[in-house]
């Protein structure tokens, strides 16, 4: 089967879990993942378990951060705070802060320490909490459409980093 025919199933899967989460009882990132690997499996016809989400989660540490991602916070940080929140658990947003380099936000938060999910507001009121922000005062930048539109219904300004998936074909 084509990878990124799979790949784009399941993270469609994982959208929907990941919105489950957010608006119903809280669950960790991993079970997400877990549940929407198990809906791709059976969409697809294909046998597998939730325990081979581990394939997924024993390469996080591998991910690399994108080229342009240190040196484009480095810039904005000379601007503004930098306020990072992520929909994972603890352990895998601090694989991925840990690659930026010389780089450190101005705060770290994480769907563990909040008990909450984005776009659910309650996961932007507990950041804004946390620094002493207001909505207003926040231009907020994430890659899911979702997210940012989740931010902006919460009062947010909100940019959209639009990176189109690149198949291995194009590379």
């Amino acid at each position: 089967m084509d990878p990124e025919v799979f790949w784009r199933q399941w993270a469609t899967f994982m959208t929907g879990e990941n919105h489950r989460t957010a608006f119903s009882k809280y669950r960790r990132f991993t079970e997400s993942l877990r549940v929407s690997l198990l809906y791709t499996f059976k969409h697809f016809g294909i046998a597998g378990s939730p325990e081979d989400v581990r394939i997924m989660t024993d390469l996080w540490n591998e991910v690399q951060p994108f080229p342009d991602t240190l040196p484009a916070l480095t810039r904005q940080k000379e601007l503004t705070k930098i306020l990072i929140f992520s929909n994972v658990e603890t352990e895998y947003l601090e694989m991925m802060v840990n690659k930026l380099v010389g780089f450190r936000p101005d705060f770290v938060g994480d769907m563990d320490k909040s008990q909450s999910c984005k776009p659910n507001p309650r996961a932007y009121r507990w950041v804004l909490e946390n620094v002493g922000l207001e909505a207003t005062d926040v231009i907020y930048c994430a890659g899911p459409q979702w997210d940012v539109q989740g931010a902006m219904a919460f009062g947010m300004k909100g940019a959209w980093v639009h990176r189109p998936y690149r198949s291995s074909k194009e590379d």
